[in-house]
């Protein structure tokens, strides 16, 4: 397993899956493995289905969990904080969006 990715590089990652990913949380699962585990040896496929079971039984949405746990797999506090983070930016954001274009549209 070669180092682990810089906090930065974590960052702009977790930003690009959450961003760019469509298809729900399982497929950003595939896309966050292949690029963890497959492209960048940062895991094992081993220690990525165990951070990914414990997301999977924490109540809540795993995708988030699951980034929480990468990010503190790699960076601790700050990792786990900022994964949570930029995870939840583009759902919200998009939320936010399509609440305020239905509350136009309906009036």
């Amino acid at each position: 397993m070669a180092a682990r990715p810089s906090l930065l590089h974590f960052c702009r990652l977790i930003l690009k899956h959450a961003t760019f990913t469509a298809g729900g949380g399982s497929v950003t699962t595939v896309a966050l493995e292949r690029d963890l585990v497959e492209s960048q040896p940062w895991l094992t496929l081993d220690r990525f289905r165990a951070l990914y079971g414990l997301a999977r039984i924490t109540p809540g949405t795993s995708i988030l969990a699951l980034v929480t746990g990468l990010g503190w797999e790699f960076h601790r506090w700050p990792g786990a904080l900022l994964g949570l983070t930029i995870a939840a930016i583009p759902g919200g954001l998009l939320a936010v969006l399509l609440a305020h274009l239905y509350i136009r549209v309906s009036h």
